[in-house]
Parts: structure tokens; C-alpha cells; sequence
């Protein structure tokens, strides 16, 4: 018994350690969508951890249902005042909002409290993925790696986006500091959306992934 009991430990242990580290298609996405050092943190990858928040399941995640927990590209996994600009990685298209707000840019929509939001289609996977909370939306310059920038992260009309981002400080009591930061949140669906209306069923970044890693990210 005593030796199931310790096997059993080290599993745990194990498999505890593994979750302190992003997975490989959190990585990808990351690379893909963000500057050098952002991080995306995905809770129905089998991972729920969000490391900006400590060992912690982001939300109400749930591995069995996209529709609870949350998916965020940040700046940094350890840099609270880090900011990342958002690209549209090869394969991509920003769709122009037909009802977009006089004053926004004609890629941005915004959610009745005020949100912004973009839509990007992925033609060859036939997927669409709908981004939250960017700011200066438009199309910029081509990356050497064939990204397209197109929008910037904080305050200053994207609504929202706002985060709490944990770090530790051994030397204080408790160890534990709360800082403010900035995310961008990331939703997946089937099909070629062009509006709100059209993003009905999620689907996971799995396809996503595997496409960008085949293009080196």
C-alpha cells in the first residue's frame, strides 16, 4: 500500500510540474499572434492552468464545454507591465464589420456594453476566430514571418481586456501581489463568419495549431 501510495504522489507531482509549463500549441498560438514573450493561456487544451494567475483553473473551465472558461493572449507569463501588439498570422483575413460605429475603425465591432471585437477568417480551415478587447485597429505593416499587425493592447477604447496578473515576492507577507494588466480573449468557431450573427458553434484551437506549426510557428 505504502508504495502504491508513493507512486501515486509522484504522479501527482509530476503531472503538477508538467502544468507549470504552456503546451505546445499554447506556444504556437503565442508565437503566432503575439509579441516575443506573450503567452496564451487555453483551459480546454487538458491543461487548465493560467499561469498569469498562479496553478489555477481560469474561471469555470471545463475541458467538455467551450463555452466555459476563457482564453487569453498576453503580453508576458511573468511581466505584469509588459504589452503586446496583436498580428494576423499567415492564412488569415480581418473581416470589415458591417455594423461598425461611426468613430471605429471598419474592422472593429463592439458588444452592447461598449466591447470591442474583430473577426478573422481562416478560409482554409474554414474556421473564424473572434477577438476581444484591441485598441488602434487596422491593418499595418507585413512582418518578415509574414504577419500582418494590426491592433495594440490597454486602455483607451477597447473595453475591457482588464486582468489581474499574479506575482510572488518571497520577502513579503503574503508572498502573493496582484497587479493590474491587459489581455486579448480569443473564441474559435466553425465555419466562415462575417458577423456575430454567423459564430455560432465553438470549436478548439486544435486545427489552428496544427496549421500554424506547419508554417513554423
Amino acid at each position: 500500500m505504502r508504495i502504491l501510495i508513493f507512486a501515486v504522489i509522484i504522479s501527482l507531482s509530476a503531472a503538477f510540474a508538467a502544468a507549470q509549463q504552456p503546451t505546445a500549441c499554447e506556444k504556437t498560438i503565442a508565437r503566432a499572434f503575439g509579441d516575443a514573450g506573450a503567452y496564451f493561456s487555453d483551459p480546454h487544451d487538458g491543461d487548465p492552468i493560467d499561469l498569469t494567475v498562479g496553478l489555477t483553473a481560469l474561471g469555470n473551465a471545463d475541458p467538455n464545454d467551450l463555452t466555459l472558461g476563457d482564453s487569453h493572449l498576453y503580453a508576458s507569463i511573468s511581466d505584469p507591465n509588459a504589452r503586446s501588439f496583436i498580428y494576423i498570422p499567415p492564412g488569415g483575413k480581418l473581416i470589415k464589420i458591417k455594423d461598425h460605429q461611426k468613430g471605429d475603425s471598419v474592422y472593429v465591432g463592439r458588444f452592447g456594453n461598449g466591447d470591442s471585437y474583430s473577426i478573422i477568417q481562416f478560409p482554409a480551415l474554414k474556421q473564424t476566430l473572434c477577438v476581444h478587447h484591441m485598441i488602434n485597429v487596422e491593418l499595418k505593416d507585413v512582418q518578415a514571418d509574414g504577419r500582418i499587425k494590426f491592433g495594440a493592447m490597454g486602455t483607451g477604447g477597447g473595453g475591457g481586456g482588464e486582468w489581474s496578473f499574479r506575482t510572488v515576492d518571497s520577502s513579503k507577507r503574503p508572498p502573493t501581489i496582484w497587479h493590474p494588466s491587459f489581455h486579448y480573449h480569443f473564441e474559435m468557431f466553425a465555419g466562415l463568419a462575417s458577423s456575430l450573427d454567423d459564430a455560432k458553434e465553438r470549436v478548439p484551437f486544435t486545427a489552428l495549431c496544427t496549421d500554424l506549426a506547419k508554417k513554423g510557428f
